[in-house]
């Protein structure tokens, strides 16, 4: 089973069958037509829709759409999903930071997040300088920062701990 939201709206639940999906409310009705590279053209309970996909995040299940122009988020959740939920796992594979190391010997440019700052995955944590580049070091996973071991303009090795989470 797989469930897909639209932004906040509720759930349509579909079941797959000989490789393709059909809602298990049976007073919903979907045709979807691939039209071109990330274009699709809906029609949902008898309303026409336009969908442009323009970004997919496989890791988070979501896509970054338009429908009929309007942007929205449409998030797909699978049978693996909803077993990890309804045993209270919903959340164990989001990956959990202790600390965060120096990818690369540097300078710290610029430290973007204060301690007590909640953080998740992809979030920027700082500007490291390296062989004349700047490169912005992002969260690998969720925390809350719970120390700052580094000052701008500090100069670090590679592996030094930078940042360290609670």
């Amino acid at each position: 089973m797989y469930q897909v939201k639209i932004n906040d709206n509720n759930p349509i639940a579909f079941a797959e069958k000989d490789q393709q999906l059909t809602p298990l409310n049976t007073e919903d009705t979907i045709d979807l037509i691939h039209i071109a590279n990330h274009e699709y053209h809906a029609l949902v309970n008898g309303q026409s829709a336009k969908i442009s996909i323009k970004k997919i995040n496989r890791e988070e299940k979501t896509l970054t759409a338009t429908v009929n122009g309007k942007p929205c988020t449409i998030k797909v959740t699978d049978k693996m999903d909803h077993l990890l939920k309804n045993l209270g796992l919903e959340n164990a594979l989001v990956q959990k930071m202790n600390e965060l190391k120096a990818p690369m010997p540097g300078l710290v440019l610029e430290v973007l997040v204060k301690i007590g700052d909640a953080v998740t995955k992809g979030d920027a944590l700082l500007v490291l300088e390296a062989m004349k580049m700047e490169n912005i070091i992002k969260s690998a996973g969720d925390g809350v920062v719970k120390d700052i071991k580094v000052n701008t303009k500090d100069a670090v090795d590679k592996n030094q701990v930078l940042i360290t989470f609670g």
